[in-house]
């Protein structure tokens, strides 16, 4: 009996870090459709969304100035969990009065209208995503 009370709070200490073990490095670019950086989407972020075992698991990174990002679940860039994601972008918030200019089209900024979607497999993941500005832009 008292070998099980030992046990049991080690297995639980080791099921609850199993999750981190599961993400995979994650990284990535937003660009414009000829390849260059999105100015004004630096600040904003980039995030995954993802089913397993009945549960949504969420990973985000924020995109930097030359639209790069990399992806983080529990903690800052430590990967995604793998499988197939939807993913949306969402841009940098509007500072005081000063409403934000719409940089990319604004279907990118939910899950249901954006139309991405990323395979974090196994290893090194290294995702590129060319979007649409938005309408009335070129």
């Amino acid at each position: 009996m008292r070998r099980v009370a030992i046990l049991l709070p080690v297995a639980a200490l080791l099921a609850g870090g199993c999750g981190r073990d599961g993400y995979q490095p994650a990284r990535g670019r937003l660009t414009d459709p000829s390849g260059n950086p999105i100015p004004g989407l630096a600040g904003g972020s980039v995030v995954f969304e993802a089913t397993a075992d009945g549960r949504t698991v969420s990973a985000s990174g924020a995109i930097d100035a030359d639209g790069r990002f990399v992806l983080g679940t529990d903690g800052l860039a430590d990967g995604a969990a793998v499988g197939t994601h939807r993913v949306l972008i969402s841009p940098p918030d509007a500072t005081g009065d000063i409403a934000a200019k719409k940089v990319i089209h604004p279907r990118y900024e939910a899950f249901d209208t954006s139309g991405l979607t990323a395979e974090v497999k196994p290893g090194a993941n290294e995702f590129a995503f060319k979007l649409d500005p938005p309408p009335g832009r070129k």
